[in-house]
């Protein structure tokens, strides 16, 4: 079998290896305009400052209110604190990008 070609990808097309006929074909990509978004509020600066200590606090007494409610239950929990950024960038100029905190509490 011949190698197959490597993928070329500039702002409008790219050619790659088309499994079913073992030949290459041209893709075509329609990237969207610049455009411009609202801002989303989904970080939170106060979850950062959380110490795994107030995180490991606040999970014990949330297990101690369940098992004084029913001593019998076995009880399991976790608290998780996340911080994301995400960036994008198009090939027709685009950009954008987020900062997302996350505090959960859960098994």
């Amino acid at each position: 079998m011949p190698p197959l070609p490597a993928w070329k990808i500039d702002n409008s097309w790219s050619q790659m290896p088309s499994p079913r006929l073992n030949s290459v074909q041209k893709l075509n990509f329609n990237f969207p305009p610049q455009s411009v978004f609202p801002e989303v509020d989904i970080f939170d600066p106060a979850v950062q400052k959380v110490s795994l200590e107030q995180m490991t606090k606040l999970g014990e007494e949330l297990i101690s209110r369940v098992t004084q409610y029913s001593p019998e239950v076995i009880c399991e929990g976790g608290v998780t604190k996340r911080h994301v950024h995400l960036k994008h960038h198009q090939f027709t100029g685009g950009q954008g990008g987020f900062r997302q905190t996350v505090f959960g509490l859960g098994d």
